[in-house]
């Protein structure tokens, strides 16, 4: 273990439950986002469905939020018990994958309202709401969102926070963290104004 990027440090007694019981509620996330994918995928109905095509991609992208953060909890947890505050080997994927992922389901949620206001005001537009067009959409958001661990992979964009003991991304004035902004706003824009 590196000197300086270890330190020792005087744990709460209450975080280690706290970590226990975010542990257990992620793994019943993803417990419930895997049973609602395979209803989606077994069931015959559910297939044909453009609306269950977005609803199937919000399910993918919780379930891999859920994993996600499971994975950061059980680092924090065995840092907590061991109580040691380090940077991990995976803290610059985690770090990464978090912000990609909950842009990810932001967008899957877009995706729907933007469905669902296609369906209501242009009911006779039957194109915009065919799957092919909803699989689209889901193909131009995973490239959008695709693009924000690059650049945060390359540029060197972060840093880790010992009390939240996870990577964060700097903040400061520069081109991955401008760019995640207008996604951001693109998407919150947009669902606004839909609904």
């Amino acid at each position: 273990m590196d000197a300086e990027n270890s330190t020792k440090t005087i744990v709460e007694s209450w975080f280690i439950p706290i970590d226990i019981l975010a542990i257990i509620l992620n793994a019943i996330t993803t417990i419930l986002a895997i049973i609602a994918l395979t209803i989606i995928t077994c069931d015959r109905s559910c297939r044909t469905a453009s609306s269950m095509i977005l609803v199937g991609n919000s399910c993918v992208a919780t379930l891999m939020f859920a994993v996600e953060i499971l994975c950061m909890n059980v680092f924090t947890l065995q840092n907590d018990l061991n109580q040691i505050r380090y940077e991990y080997p995976l803290c610059v994927v985690l770090g990464c994958l978090n912000y990609t992922v909950c842009a990810m389901e932001n967008y899957s949620f877009l995706l729907q309202a933007m469905y669902r206001y296609l369906l209501i005001v242009y009911p006779t537009r039957t194109f915009w709401h065919s799957w092919q067009m909803q699989m689209l959409y889901i193909c131009i958001s995973s490239i959008m969102v695709g693009i924000l661990p690059i650049l945060f992979l390359f540029t060197g964009q972060r840093t880790y926070d010992v009390d939240n003991q996870m990577c964060q991304m700097y903040l400061r004035f520069s081109f991955p963290v401008v760019y995640m902004a207008v996604c951001l706003y693109v998407n919150l824009f947009y669902l606004n104004s839909i609904c």
